[in-house]
């Protein structure tokens, strides 16, 4: 995929669709797979399984709990209306490589909890400002998830793997 999304997104009280893509080879550059929030409803289940996965150029696996503001500057107190959680993301592969600030990820940036990031993989190599992140932004009260990793061999060049909370009430 090179620039494209396969995307689930929920607008209202209803939960996004899980997205699963199961093939020998996924090649990401530009583009994502995810399933987001902006709303009450929840994100759905992200499942990427492959022998080889590939995501480069700001490429991205992601599950959020995200709100939508327009141009309005808002504030926590404006927040309490999206409480849709994040849903998990679950990666796994032989070989996976993050290059060029690709990123696996599950956050929230509302009053929903982030879902949790799980990966699987004999190799993992990450260079050039890559990144597993789970994550509880500022802007929002939510909890970040869980990440869990499972590999036999793991290398990190210029990248880095961070559970998060940059908020007072959340965990991270």
């Amino acid at each position: 995929m090179d620039n494209s999304k396969i995307h689930s997104n929920t607008l209202g009280k209803g939960n996004a669709g899980n997205v699963n893509v199961m093939a020998n080879t996924i090649s990401v550059h530009g583009g994502g797979i995810s399933s987001d929030s902006h709303s009450d409803g929840n994100a759905g289940q992200v499942k990427v399984i492959g022998q080889t996965i590939a995501l480069s150029g700001d490429a991205d696996i992601s599950s959020d709990a995200l709100f939508d503001a327009g141009a309005l500057l808002i504030d926590r107190e404006n927040l309490k209306g999206t409480s849709g959680n994040g849903g998990s993301v679950i990666v796994e592969a032989a070989v996976l490589t993050l290059d060029n600030a690709a990123d696996i990820s599950a956050s929230t940036f509302g009053n929903g909890k982030a879902g949790n990031v799980q990966v699987t993989a004999t190799s993992i190599k990450m260079t050039n400002d890559a990144a597993m992140i789970t994550s509880a932004s500022a802007e929002g009260l939510g909890d970040g998830g869980t990440l869990i990793i499972k590999a036999k061999d793991l290398e990190l060049n210029n990248s880095f793997i961070s559970s998060r909370t940059n908020n007072r009430a959340g965990r991270a």
